[in-house]
């Protein structure tokens, strides 16, 4: 089972990483209305300017997907490394044009214990199919056929 210890880990290292983004964008935004009051910008001048930046919001906006998305991987990889060897996990999440091929491939594999989740796709119980990826490897209910 996960312990608490190991959630307040993966809860540390993504507040980390969030702050440190935040941060860096609340300066941008900030250096740049500094600069627009210094210039003297109209407000049209001062949009056009802070235009470039909100593009960087809907990056911060990503990167809080991604970090959330892998997080919730995060926790599912520990458990299954705890878990029963047999149990089965699919791949889940949306099939769009958005998906890339290697979400398609995995999503196309089927059942998988964890050993050959890691096997085929080596870092994909934690990273999914890479940054900003929608999709995650659950537990189908199953378990392998023992031979």
């Amino acid at each position: 089972n996960i312990t608490e210890e190991m959630l307040t880990s993966l809860v540390t290292i993504d507040n980390a990483r969030f702050v440190s983004m935040s941060t860096e964008t609340l300066t941008m935004w900030k250096q740049e209305l500094a600069r627009g009051i210094v210039q003297n910008f109209s407000s049209s001048q001062y949009m056009n300017a802070m235009s470039g930046r909100i593009a960087n919001y809907s990056h911060l906006k990503t990167e809080v997907n991604t970090m959330m998305n892998s997080f919730s991987r995060s926790v599912t990889y520990v458990q299954a490394k705890d878990g029963d060897p047999n149990w089965l996990y699919v791949y889940e999440g949306p099939l769009d044009n958005k998906t890339r091929p290697i979400c398609r491939d995995m999503k196309g594999a089927g059942e998988m214990t964890l050993d050959q989740v890691e096997s085929n796709y080596p870092g994909a119980m934690i990273e999914g199919g890479g940054y900003n990826c929608r999709h995650s490897w659950e537990r189908s209910g199953k378990t392998k056929r023992k031979k």
